[in-house]
């Protein structure tokens, strides 16, 4: 006699058939006595979990047991991850987690989904809403990834908790929004100022001082806010065709009367250079980091140069300062926040070089530091715009 079908029931998304309970049980003991799966499980930093095919938990470790406040892991068999960690949605459905509208929108849903449709390793971000007044509410991280036991299609789970990151990502854009607009009205104040006219010369020494502070102040910030956002994978790229001189010489606008270049010398050679496709924004910042560090490494009257080459395809700049790194330097300096200055919270500029550079701007940075040449930075960057990953 065939064996009578399941009844189809009600969803708006994922399957809503479950395994008997004798099939969870019987996967459930399968993966229990593989001992390395249970201590891999185990020394898993976040939530873990198995499911079969029907979404349903048969293994969790003792992470997720011990946040749930559960003592047994026989009480989470059979539930799905949904019911298991009581999301608020998961009982709007006769048929439970995965079922219902809000599902259809679920990072944990759509991650598991994902992977046993196509087998393999999926990674999604989701909220997950509780029925707790304590944490009302959960952001995590989700990894789905099939796995196979006995024959038995089965998928790992793996949540870790990303709510501090969350916060600190919006706090950060309130922060530099906020204090973006401070900056901006200082800045203006400072121009209207520095328009005035019948001064004496020291007035107007001053008048250029305070634009100039204010104009840096502007710089840095919004250095620090594109940092921030391209080691997030959050930074947008804006191409445009730009003449190399008209970039170089920019960076000498900046820096020219900058306080890091007072009693050295600034040389720029980039007349006639050719023109490229970049982020105009993107790339000067990354040729004043250049220049600042080689400047911050000068001794008082020493020189530092930018220059360019045209390399066919390609545009290199090179900026040289006369010292030389000493070797452990050399092999730390583009790591973030390793300083030769002894003060904490530096040495982020040759990092944010490198990370410019080459992951926004599709380019290669490197460096030469030997006796008696000195110290030269290299970046060079296709004249072409390409979509960079």
């Amino acid at each position: 006699m065939p064996a009578q079908a399941r009844p189809q029931a009600e969803t708006f998304f994922l399957p809503a058939e479950r395994a008997s309970r004798r099939e969870v049980q019987y996967i459930a003991e399968r993966v229990a006595s593989e001992g390395l799966l249970r201590t891999l499980l185990d020394s898993i930093p976040g939530l873990g979990f198995i499911i079969n095919r029907e979404r349903q938990i048969v293994a969790v470790n003792n992470r997720m047991l011990r946040d749930l406040g559960v003592s047994e892991p026989k009480s989470l068999i059979g539930k799905r991850p949904g019911e298991a960690l009581r999301c608020l949605h998961a009982t709007e459905m006769p048929a439970g987690c995965g079922t219902t509208e809000t599902c259809t929108t679920c990072g944990l849903a759509r991650a598991i989904y994902e992977s046993l449709e196509t087998g393999e390793r999926i990674t999604k971000e989701c909220r997950i809403s509780l029925r707790t007044d304590k944490d009302p509410a959960l952001d995590m991280e989700v990894v789905a990834a099939p796995a196979k036991i006995e024959g038995c299609d089965l998928t790992l789970c793996v949540m870790r908790d990303i709510s501090g990151e969350k916060r600190r990502r919006v706090l950060e854009r309130l922060f530099f929004h906020d204090v973006m607009n401070t900056a901006g009205g200082l800045q203006g104040l400072a121009l209207l100022i520095a328009e005035s006219s019948e001064d004496s010369e020291e007035d107007r020494e001053v008048k250029e001082a305070l634009v100039e502070a204010s104009n840096t102040l502007v710089e840095e910030i919004q250095g620090q806010r594109d940092l921030l956002a391209a080691e997030s994978g959050d930074l947008g790229a804006h191409p445009e065709t730009i003449k190399v001189e008209t970039l170089v010489l920019s960076v000498q606008d900046v820096l020219g009367n900058h306080r890091v270049s007072e009693g050295r010398f600034l040389e720029v050679e980039a007349a006639n250079g050719p023109s490229l496709t970049t982020d105009l924004v993107l790339a000067r910042r990354v040729l004043i980091n250049m220049v600042k560090n080689a400047l911050e490494a000068t001794p008082r009257g020493g020189t530092v140069t930018l220059r360019c080459e045209d390399r066919g395809e390609c545009v290199t700049f090179l900026v040289h300062n006369p010292e030389v790194m000493p070797k452990e330097v050399q092999l730390q300096i583009f790591k973030r926040s390793f300083t030769t200055k002894g003060e904490a919270g530096r040495g982020i500029g040759t990092y944010s070089v490198k990370l410019l550079g080459e992951r926004y701007l599709g380019g290669q940075v490197g460096f030469t530091s030997e006796e008696p040449a000195g110290t030269t930075f290299h970046w060079t960057v296709p004249k072409e715009w390409r979509i960079h990953d």
